[in-house]
């Protein structure tokens, strides 16, 4: 999965985690090892190709409760293009 995401999205990292257990995490991530070739596997790379998450457990809900919040106060492109505003 890691080479495909590479191939695919060229990112500099993949962070890899969630809402389990470090300790499993970290099994998981040792039993992913070593990962298969790929062209993000270059010398002159700063980090790493796979990347454990150190986020909170929670950051997914406060996330989802921000784009309520965000899609409020977002300008409507399609108004500022037009010069008037859409009724909703």
């Amino acid at each position: 999965m890691v080479q495909i995401l590479e191939t695919l999205l060229d990112p500099d990292t993949i962070v890899f985690g969630g809402a389990i257990p470090s300790s499993l995490l970290d099994a998981l991530c040792e039993r992913m090892l070593p990962l298969l070739p790929s062209h993000a596997d270059r010398p002159a790379r700063e980090l790493p190709r796979l990347t454990i998450g150190g986020a909170d457990p929670w950051m997914v809900a406060a996330g989802a409760a921000a784009e309520p919040i965000a899609r409020t106060f977002d300008p409507r492109f399609s108004a500022i293009q037009n010069g008037l505003v859409a009724p909703d």
